[in-house]
């Protein structure tokens, strides 16, 4: 049990600075919450889609640089616009809430400059993912 301890200690993950761009394309004003997910994580039987790297809060264009981990498995931005205020998105009784995915390509970069169409209420990123 020690030495899988010890295995899992020593991996060690390197992030990447990433100047990032996006311009929110959306029919109101209001704050949109982007999650920034890592399109594939983990190996064989834990292989899994989209793991969450970073969220962060805006309204209007973001422009900002983030670190994310770097490998090839693809960067997905996830975004979402809080119409009500609450910080939920589409909790109980709320029904409109847009969402929206876009896939940063080609992945690895240094630079992402893109639009996030959210057009798509009530529906989180494993949804309008597409997966193989």
């Amino acid at each position: 049990m020690v030495w899988l301890l010890i295995g899992c200690a020593s991996q060690v993950e390197t992030l990447r600075v990433v100047s990032l761009e996006v311009d929110p394309v959306v029919e109101t004003d209001g704050p949109i919450t982007l999650e920034l997910h890592q399109a594939w994580a983990g190996e064989g039987a834990l292989r899994h889609p989209l793991l969450l790297v970073d969220t962060l809060v805006f309204e209007g264009r973001l422009s900002t640089e983030v670190e994310v981990p770097e490998q090839d498995e693809g960067l997905v931005l996830y975004g979402w616009q809080d119409l009500d205020g609450d910080g939920i998105h589409c909790a109980p009784g709320v029904d409109d809430e847009p969402a929206g995915v876009a896939v940063v390509s080609p992945w690895p970069t240094f630079s992402v400059s893109m639009a996030l169409v959210l057009d798509t209420p009530c529906v989180g990123p494993e949804r309008l993912y597409p997966l193989p």
